[in-house]
């Protein structure tokens, strides 16, 4: 693998556990089915990449992750930023979904 396909999948599994992140935490703030639908569809993106990272070797930046926590400050602040906007109301937090 390149540098920059290496780069990429280190890049693609943070941002896989950003969605997957943001979907918990609005699930959890609003209790609403739908971001645990996608929070769960986004762990099988989540177990995906990670097969890419062991297939080639990669250690997974995120192994030992703790919830909204991420290597890359760009996805920390992009994170950052959706719950807060998440957590003003409902139709926020749905906005951000989509």
């Amino acid at each position: 693998m390149s540098a920059d396909d290496t780069a990429g999948l280190i890049w693609m599994r943070e941002e896989e556990q950003l969605a997957h992140d943001v979907y918990t935490i609005l699930g959890e703030e609003w209790g609403l089915r739908i971001f645990e639908n996608i929070a769960a569809s986004e762990q099988s993106h989540i177990d995906a990449v990670v097969g890419l990272l062991d297939r080639y070797g990669i250690d997974d930046p995120a192994a030992d992750h703790e919830l909204g926590t991420f290597n890359d400050p760009t996805l920390q602040q992009l994170y950052d930023d959706l719950v807060a906007r998440g957590l003003e109301s409902v139709e926020a937090a749905l906005t951000v979904g989509a």
